[in-house]
């Protein structure tokens, strides 16, 4: 009996094409599948990593500000210290140099930067860039010297804007706010 099982015909040997055809055609079901939320994921990862580092930068901003005499965010009688520059932030809260580049500028941040800039005479904000779908999306948590907040998204936005319009073709920025 075991030799019998043993002398198969050349026919039994292997996968027949349809067998095949059906393992690739449940393959490609999952992937199409699987692929697209796997890339929603990443993009609400990487905003959620962009707001969570705006708000250890802004509460960077607070707690140094709390440390001034004046209550604001720049004092000559502290010994000339910035709140906003990105030097003091860093020295104050080391931890902020893992988030790599932080600058001040007053246009669109490259990509992967964040930004911090003064608005007004009590004021700052402080902005992300990330890449979304090949451009550059930019999130910003706007503290106006008016005491207004602003949390705004969009497409290479300067870091001090308040307002932005409707974004389309990101998956990051569905609303324009965050």
């Amino acid at each position: 009996m075991l030799a019998r099982l043993r002398e198969r015909s050349d026919a039994e040997n292997g996968f027949t094409l349809i067998e095949l055809l059906v393992v690739m055609i449940i393959i490609a079901i999952l992937m199409a599948v699987a692929v697209p939320t796997f890339l929603s994921q990443k993009n609400t990862a990487v905003k959620t990593k962009a707001t969570a580092n705006i708000k250890q930068v802004v509460n960077a901003i607070e707690s140094c500000a709390t440390q001034l005499p004046s209550g604001g965010y720049t004092d000559a009688t502290a010994g000339g210290l910035n709140c906003l520059t990105p030097a003091t932030l860093v020295a104050l809260e080391p931890a902020l140099k893992s988030l790599g580049t932080i600058g001040t500028a007053s246009a669109a941040p490259a990509a992967n930067q964040y930004t911090v800039v003064p608005v007004g005479s009590q004021g700052y904000a402080v902005a992300a860039t990330i890449v979304d779908a090949g451009d550059n999306m930019t999130f910003i948590e706007h503290h106006s010297s008016t005491g207004e907040l602003y949390k705004l998204c969009g497409r290479n936005m300067a870091p001090t804007a308040t307002t932005s319009g409707p974004v389309t073709g990101s998956k990051t920025c569905l609303t324009g706010k965050w």
